[in-house]
């Protein structure tokens, strides 16, 4: 069987654009170096939302905001899921009281995050992640986060209560005409 021109352009046409097609892919999936490192800083915004959940728990509990991040306990949380070092480097993260109501808490980003969105979008499986990541959006490199704990007792969304001295019961209209009698 011989090859016809019309068949040759045919396969350069379709090689090409396989060729095309795969470095496309290659360029649009992360490595696996590259996946590795959004890894772990989905882990270090994990880590900082639930310290950031501790403290304001220590807050609400003590009515003042911890010293340091070692007597922050892991109440709610079992003690390996309240981490205070850094997934990668084992080193603590970085805490420090700004204001009575106020604090920092800092990480070392080994990616951004902050103008990502379908990168940031890696793990879906990750609920936590998912949980926490708006409030913690990050440039590459050490980030600090402000925080403010709020007081329950004054800062509130909701209406406050009010008390009904007693309930008053409005009469029904007699001048309408009944819809069962006419049954």
């Amino acid at each position: 069987m011989i090859a016809t021109r019309k068949d040759i352009l045919f396969f350069i046409e379709l090689v090409a654009l396989s060729a095309i097609a795969v470095v496309y892919a290659l360029t649009q999936i992360p490595s696996p170096f590259e996946q590795q490192k959004l890894k772990w800083d989905q882990e270090r915004v994990i880590d900082l939302g639930k310290l950031k959940n501790a403290i304001d728990q220590y807050y609400y509990t003590n009515a003042k905001l911890p010293e340091a991040l070692a007597v922050v306990t892991s109440e709610g949380y079992s003690p390996d899921m309240l981490r205070k070092t850094d997934p990668q480097t084992d080193q603590p993260y970085t805490y420090r009281v700004t204001s009575p109501i106020s604090y920092e808490i800092c990480a070392v980003f080994v990616t951004a995050n902050k103008d990502l969105a379908s990168v940031d979008d890696y793990n879906y499986e990750k609920y936590d992640y998912q949980t926490y990541r708006n409030q913690f959006k990050h440039p590459q490199g050490t980030f600090c986060f402000s925080q403010k704990v709020q007081d329950q007792r004054y800062e509130s969304n909701y209406p406050t209560p009010t008390r009904i001295s007693s309930p008053t019961i409005l009469p029904l209209p007699t001048n309408t005409p009944n819809p069962t009698s006419s049954l």
